[in-house]
């Protein structure tokens, strides 16, 4: 089309509203006028007619019309503008976008008044002008009222060029589209869709002024250099009508046109039907859509195919295209996402939002893990949320949320008495009602009853309800069952798993039977039972394998039978199944899903039982940083990460540094935990033992109440033994040991009785050395020597002795011999004890060095003053790292040290100064 002048421009818009106005019939013999009365016009009036007749590429879908013969070397060549002109008191740069009505130009204000650089957004005039120019008032009118503080692009100034030419001058944002940021940037879902709700802050504030956007997509959206979003381009937008829900209908979009990109647009617009806004929800909608799943609910290989599948198709949930990246988020709030999407694109206005603040606030909700509007308000359902939101603080918030759980079952019960058989998913909903609605501590009547007398009654109840059905029995004592065992109630947790295993196989759902007998067979190893864990584990197996497990259980089952398998000290066999349960685990979950951290943390515990400590203490540093990072996991499964990194801390030697951690690590359970509870006690064993590897043996006394607690606990073996022992060390380091007869006749019938024989072996060897070591503080160095000949021959005798325990008999017999005198026989028995290759140590290994300080006194005894002082200056710069300059043990090798120095030679033995593991 040849170049005009101002003046033919004028004409050219004119003819076109005449044209346009003509009946397509009659435009024939008008055109053939035209041509014998102004041929140059006619034949650039045909031309744009022809363009205008032409039908659309897909991509104007998207992209507005082809632009490309603007574009030139230097990039987009305006059609009537150029760099350096001039409208009003802003000068030209150069073009930042062109569109079917307008171009966009960054601009400077160069009045001198004061500098600023613009987006100044200019109409092409050549065809329609007085359309263009009214819709762009009407713009300038819409932008100027809009004056958000954070999300809308301002209007700093408006007018007209000297030769007619109007503008705006709009703020220059500069940013990525929306979904380009996002994806750049790696956001998360939460984080895209708080983005979101910025841009809903902006619709929303629009349509309190009375203003439909009517073209939000990613292009109209950016996010700028400090993230906020910043909404752009109103262009198209409409004023609302009197009842400030539905846009009433201009002249300038009868006679203009309605401009539409497709892809964003809702039903009603493609339909042409009346507006509302509805439409800017729908838009919000697929914008958000396309956030989370990274592509649009609706395409199409053209226009007519995407309008048709606008109007007719459902899309698919946005969850469903989610990746990796994107999945950290909860199912559960996924699944709200896509209710709250697929509101918002309902295909009759009526059926969305009823506004944008409607809508982003159950995005709000979702983000809360509050139950969401569009969702049906099911009991489950807002149960379900109220646990996602509080499910820990309702664990550790102590007896109240326990009470509610059996009241609860009870109520359930009692009330399926009063009705027919009713479906398992009702009397499922039911429960969760009942259970919110009795949180009212009024309703229990001053009654006082503890939290496990509650359970255990609940669990009478389920079992004696007739009207329950076997899989919603399992499944209500299976939750009993849990809470029981995380109270340290094992063998009441037991009794109830094994009815759960039963009613599941009555149920005919094998599966469930193989995940309820795992869990019993992990609940029996808590008790000691290796035997009879080992046992119920090889039964699950075989269902397993029948029933076709789901992965859950097979990576529990495998990280189970490492346990056992370590426990019989076959490391190399445990160690296969710890990384078979991380393989499962890690493929067919998050890297932070619980069920992965555990399985990485099964790892690192046999390689720190195999001596492998540094491969130990990287992997638990993993488990630990994943567990932090996954907001479902139990800060007491952290402790315990935590503990256990600090015991192969103190086992490869950083023994002082492993205390002080450890009575950190103590200290944080007791504030958030039972310090009485079974977790908190354990940590505190922990402690004591370290503090008396270093000597520091008032310290662990005073630990010594928490410990008494636990002695007398039936319920668990395992956990009571483990009291018992700790204390009587504690006891025997202070001499106080005959102020407790009561516990030393215990630690011996756990040494010498047959009745204790399902306890691990480790118990019962610890009970044996610690009596030994008594019998040696008291002096009877012979009766020692005979008990440690008869252990040595009963380690031997079994098909894998155990090199520790080898190590520890010849530690105590060198210092029974250094009672008897016989410094040459103990030299030789405590040469054996330090020598680390049987037990993989290095021989500059902190424990060795503890055992072979012994040594220093025989040699001294024999008057090898030099080798002794030799032995000793060796091992003290290494033990001053490892333990500490403050730990008793420390200082009395100091002490050792200095007295050999200046002494010649020694007869005298010490029985109250021992280092012991």
């Amino acid at each position: 089309m040849p170049h005009m002048d101002a003046t033919e421009m004028a004409r050219m818009a004119a003819l076109l509203d005449e044209v346009f106005d003509l009946d397509p019939d009659l435009r024939g013999a008008w055109l053939a006028r035209l041509e014998v009365n102004d041929p140059l016009l006619s034949a650039s009036l045909k031309d744009l007619l022809a363009r205008h007749a032409a039908p659309l590429h897909p991509d104007i879908l998207e992209y507005g019309p082809d632009l490309s013969s603007l574009i030139t070397d230097t990039g987009l060549q305006a059609t009537q503008f150029s760099s350096g002109d001039f409208f009003g008191p802003y000068r030209l740069v150069h073009a930042l976008g062109a569109g079917g009505m307008g171009e966009v130009w960054l601009a400077e204000r160069s009045d001198g008044t004061f500098k600023r650089t613009v987006a100044l957004k200019l109409p092409v005039l050549n065809v329609r002008r007085a359309i263009l120019v009214q819709r762009f008032e009407r713009e300038r009118d819409i932008v100027a009222s809009l004056v958000h503080p954070h999300h809308i692009a301002r209007l700093y100034d408006a007018g007209f060029s000297d030769d007619g030419q109007p503008y705006l001058a709009l703020e220059y944002v500069v940013g990525q589209s929306i979904t380009d940021y996002a994806n750049e940037h790696g956001l998360g879902i939460r984080e895209r869709i708080m983005a979101m709700q910025q841009v809903m802050d902006a619709v929303h504030y629009a349509h309190a002024n009375l203003v439909i956007h009517r073209d939000i997509k990613p292009s109209n959206v950016l996010i700028n250099d400090v993230g906020n979003a910043m909404l752009l381009d109103f262009g198209v937008a409409k004023l609302l009508g009197q009842d400030a829900s539905i846009a009433t209908e201009s002249d300038i979009t009868r006679i203009g046109g309605s401009a539409i990109t497709v892809p964003y647009a809702s039903p009603e617009q493609i339909a042409g039907e009346p507006l509302s806004i509805a439409t800017d929800i729908w838009s919000l909608g697929v914008l958000l859509y396309e956030l989370l799943a990274r592509r649009r609910p609706f395409v199409g290989p053209d226009r007519h195919t995407l309008e048709s599948n606008v109007l007719a198709c459902d899309p698919t949930p946005p969850s469903h295209y989610l990746d990796k990246a994107l999945s950290r988020t909860a199912k559960g709030m996924a699944a709200d996402v896509d209710k709250v999407v697929l509101k918002a694109l309902s295909k009759a206005p009526g059926d969305r939002y009823p506004t944008v603040l409607a809508f982003s606030d159950d995005l709000g909700r979702c983000l809360r893990a509050e139950p969401v509007l569009a969702r049906p308000p099911h009991a489950w359902y807002r149960a379900q949320r109220f646990f996602q939101r509080h499910f820990w603080g309702t664990i550790l918030g102590a007896i109240a949320v326990l009470c509610v759980l059996i009241f609860s079952t009870l109520a359930v019960v009692l009330g399926q008495q009063a009705r027919a058989e009713a479906s398992r998913a009702v009397a499922a909903r039911d429960f969760l009602i009942d259970m919110f609605r009795q949180v009212d501590a009024d309703s229990l009547q001053g009654k006082d009853i503890s939290a496990k007398q509650l359970l255990e009654q609940g669990a009478s109840n389920v079992l004696s309800a007739p009207n329950l059905s076997p899989l919603l029995q399992s499944e209500i004592l299976y939750g009993i069952a849990d809470a029981q065992a995380n109270m340290g109630e094992y063998k009441k947790a037991d009794l109830v798993l094994r009815e759960v295993v039963q009613r599941y196989l009555t149920a005919g759902n094998t599966s469930k039977a193989a995940q309820a007998l795992v869990h019993r067979a992990s609940v029996i190893y808590l008790t000691g039972d290796v035997t009879l864990s080992e046992k119920l584990l090889t039964q699950a197996r075989e269902m397993l394998e029948d029933a076709q497990g789901d992965v859950g259980t097979l990576v529990r089952f495998y990280q189970l039978q490492s346990s056992i398998e370590q426990s019989k000290g076959d490391l190399r066999s445990a160690q296969s199944s710890s990384l078979k349960a991380l393989e499962l685990a890690e493929r067919a979950f998050d890297k932070n899903d619980l069920r992965s951290i555990q399985s990485l943390v099964a790892v690192a515990r046999i390689e720190g039982a195999s001596s492998n400590y540094a491969s130990a203490l990287q992997h638990f540093g993993q488990a630990i940083e994943r567990a932090q990072h996954n907001s479902g996991v139990h800060p007491r499964k952290i402790l315990w990460m935590r503990a256990e990194r600090v015991h192969v801390q103190s086992a490869s030697g950083g023994l002082g540094a492993a205390a002080s951690e450890m009575s950190d690590i103590a200290e944080q359970c007791e504030k958030v935990m039972d310090l009485r509870g079974v977790t908190c006690t354990s940590l505190r064993r922990a402690e004591a033992s370290m503090w008396l590897e270093l000597g520091f043996t008032k310290r662990a006394m005073h630990l010594l109440p928490t410990f008494q607690s636990r002695i007398d606990r039936l319920d668990s073996p395992q956990d009571q033994i483990e009291a018992l022992i700790t204390a009587c060390r504690i006891a025997l380091l202070n001499d106080v040991a005959d102020d407790h007869p009561k516990w030393w006749a215990r630690l011996h019938a756990l040494a010498a009785s047959d009745s204790v024989e399902k306890v691990p072996a480790r118990f019962k060897w610890s009970a044996h050395l610690i009596e030994v070591q008594r019998q040696l503080y008291r002096g009877q160095a012979h009766a020692a020597l005979v008990r440690l000949d008869e252990l040595e021959s009963q380690n031997n005798s079994v098909d894998k002795p155990s090199h520790r325990i080898r190590r520890q008999i010849r530690l105590l017999r060198g210092r029974a011999l250094q009672q008897f005198g016989q410094h040459t026989a103990a030299l030789a028995s405590l040469e054996l004890a330090s020598d680390g290759r049987e037990v993989s140590l290095e021989l500059d290994h902190p424990r060795l060095l503890l055992a072979s300080i012994h040594k220093a006194r025989s040699l001294w005894a024999q008057g090898q003053q030099a080798r002794a002082l030799d032995l000793l200056d060796h091992a003290i710069p290494i033990l001053r790292h490892a333990l500490g300059d403050t730990a008793p043990n420390f200082l009395k090798i100091l002490a050792l040290r200095e007295e050999i120095s200046t002494t010649k030679r020694t007869t005298r033995n010490s029985n109250k100064w021992e280092v012991f593991e």
